[in-house]
C-alpha cells in the first residue's frame, strides 16, 4: 500500500466525512486560526482558500495516521496528537513526498503547531505575570514554586489544576537564576535602561520563556529552566510578544543562536523554525 494514499482522499469520502463530523468544531477553530495568519503575513486576500486548505490537509494527515497505525486520533487540541501526526513525516520517502505536493504538508505540521501553541498561550501567560509581579507571594502562590536548580535536564512538572484551569507552575529560583546570569541588563539591548525594583533593590528586568510555556506539552523535559529564561526590559518583552513577525524574528534568531547548545545539553530538540511557528510565524 501506498504510505501516502491519504493525500489522495476525496473530499466526498467516507473516511473525510467521518473525520470532519468526529472534529468538526475543532477543525473550524483550526481554520480561523491558520486564517488570521495568513492575513497577518500578508499572503492571504479576503477571499484566499490557504486556511481550507491547511483544514483539508490536516484531515487528511489524520486519516493517513489512523490508517497507518491503526490508533485514532481522539482531539486536535492536544501536543500528543501533533506528536502522532509527526510520525509520518518518520516514513522514507516523505521529503520527496512533501516537496511533490509543494511542501503543503510540512506548512500544514507547522500551522498545527503554531495552533497548540497559541491555544495554551492565554492561561500559560497568566502565570508568567505572576512570576513578574514587583511583589508576588511566593511562598503562598499555587502557580509559582520555590525548588532548588539543578544542571541535569529534568522530566515537567505535571499541570496544576486552579479555577478549573490547567496550568504549568513556574519555578522562581530558575527566573531568579537567569536575571543573575544576565546581571540585571536587558539580554537584548544592554543600553536599555529601567528602573530599580523597590522589591529587591535590582534594575527590573523581566523573565521570559524563549520556548513558550505554552508550548511545555511537546517536550517530555521541563523547559522551565534557566538557560530557556530570557530577561528583557519591559519593552523588549512586549516586543517579543506583539511586536511584526519581522521584528520577532530578529529577537527569536539572536536568542535562539545563543541557546541551541543549551538546549541539546538539557534533551531538548528543537530549530529555529519550530521557535518561529511558536510565536505565530509560518515562514
Amino acid at each position: 500500500m501506498d504510505n501516502f494514499e491519504f493525500h489522495h482522499k476525496s473530499t466526498q469520502s467516507n473516511d473525510y466525512i467521518n473525520v470532519i463530523e468526529k472534529h468538526k468544531n475543532e477543525l473550524e477553530e483550526f481554520k480561523k486560526y491558520a486564517n488570521y495568519l495568513t492575513e497577518k503575513a500578508g499572503k492571504a486576500t479576503k477571499n484566499s482558500q490557504k486556511a481550507s486548505s491547511y483544514m483539508r490537509s490536516l484531515v487528511r494527515l489524520i486519516i493517513g495516521y489512523e490508517t497507518l497505525y491503526g490508533d485514532n486520533i481522539d482531539t486536535l487540541h492536544s501536543f500528543d496528537t501533533y506528536k502522532k501526526l509527526m510520525k509520518i513525516t518518520e516514513i522514507e520517502r516523505f521529503k520527496e513526498f512533501n516537496k511533490n505536493t509543494n511542501h503543503f504538508y510540512s506548512a500544514t505540521f507547522g500551522c498545527f503547531l503554531s495552533y497548540l501553541t497559541y491555544l495554551n498561550s492565554e492561561n500559560e501567560e497568566m502565570v508568567d505575570l505572576e512570576l513578574n509581579k514587583n511583589t508576588p507571594d511566593k511562598e503562598k502562590s499555587d502557580l509559582i514554586i520555590n525548588e532548588e536548580i539543578g544542571s541535569k535536564s529534568i522530566k515537567r512538572k505535571e499541570k496544576r489544576l486552579i479555577q478549573n484551569t490547567y496550568f504549568y507552575p513556574r519555578n522562581y529560583k530558575e527566573s531568579l537564576e537567569a536575571k543573575k546570569k544576565s546581571n540585571w541588563v536587558c539580554e537584548f539591548d544592554k543600553s536599555h535602561k529601567t528602573f530599580i525594583n523597590e522589591s529587591d533593590g535590582k534594575p527590573h528586568v523581566e523573565a521570559h520563556h524563549l520556548i513558550p510555556m505554552a508550548a511545555q506539552g511537546l517536550y517530555e523535559n521541563s523547559i522551565d529552566f534557566s538557560g530557556n529564561i530570557i530577561c528583557l526590559c519591559p519593552t523588549c518583552h512586549r516586543r517579543i510578544h506583539h511586536s511584526i513577525n519581522e521584528d520577532k524574528k530578529v529577537m527569536l534568531k539572536y536568542f535562539y543562536n545563543k541557546r541551541r547548545n543549551i538546549y541539546k545539553k538539557m534533551d531538548i530538540d528543537i530549530d529555529v523554525n519550530e521557535l518561529y511557528k511558536m510565536y505565530g510565524i509560518l515562514k
